[in-house]
């Protein structure tokens, strides 16, 4: 059992991760007026920093400074429409896209969309039994929607954890390292190396601390699967252990 301060720690940090997944999906989705204020304004780059600090992750100055507006201040809507081009120019077309945003097109031949990858994207979140927002038109595998869904794993941690429901909280931390390792952690590191090839400001300070906070949690998530399971295991053992009584039962 994990003792209760312990446990205070893995919700905060799967608090952290959330907030990190979760503005990196906001980052990653179409631009609206909303996101260009708070890129406008240093809010967007300075929560993403906070939830990373809060996660012990390392952030770099440049890739953060990336994120800020450098050009002189103007109207919201003229930030926003200048976001809409370089995503449009990057993610959506109409010509070559420089990096797809899209997990199958790494993974299956001739560059496809949905295909086995996304379905199994798909799986993945009725494996454990989330849903993305209704209102998104993304595909599954898109990298907004698939950083949306480690969101939402890890905010169920976190709340968990904080009622110290430990056997649903290391389910949800199951979930979040099977879709690091099956899914976002092996392909995000080459659309990652292409948006920072395009030469967009924000979206190559975005993608290179995506790519670096998924480096991060990646192992981080995978050593707390080890650790919690052995401490799992290491009870088990324990209660399994005790002298039976005359009467054939355990003792307490």
């Amino acid at each position: 059992m994990v003792e209760e301060p312990l446990a205070q720690v893995l919700a905060q940090l799967a608090a952290a991760r959330a907030q990190a997944y979760g503005l990196l999906s906001a980052g990653f989705s179409p631009p609206d007026v909303e996101l260009a204020a708070e890129v406008m304004s240093g809010a967007f780059a300075g929560a993403l920093v906070q939830a990373l600090q809060a996660d012990l992750a390392v952030v770099p100055d440049e890739a953060v400074a990336a994120l800020a507006w450098s050009e002189p201040p103007t109207d919201v809507d003229v930030v926003a429409q200048a976001l809409r081009l370089e995503y449009t120019r990057l993610f959506i077309g109409p010509h070559a896209l420089p990096a797809p945003p899209y997990e199958s097109v790494y993974r299956e031949p001739q560059w496809g969309v949905m295909g086995e990858t996304t379905l199994a994207v798909q799986h993945a979140y009725e494996a454990a039994g989330l849903t993305l927002d209704p209102g998104t038109r993304e595909l599954p595998d898109h990298v907004a929607a698939e950083l949306e869904f480690l969101a939402q794993l890890s905010e169920a941690q976190a709340a968990a954890w904080s009622v110290a429901d430990e056997v649903g909280a290391v389910g949800w931390l199951g979930h979040e390292h099977a879709f690091l390792e099956q899914h976002l952690g092996g392909w995000l590191p080459a659309f990652a190396a292409r948006v920072v090839a395009a030469a967009a400001p924000f979206y190559c300070g975005l993608a290179r601390i995506a790519d670096g906070f998924v480096a991060h949690a990646r192992p981080q998530v995978g050593a707390m699967v080890q650790a919690l399971t052995a401490v799992s295991e290491a009870a088990t053992a324990a209660a399994g252990s005790w002298p039976a009584t005359p009467g054939g039962h355990a003792s307490p």
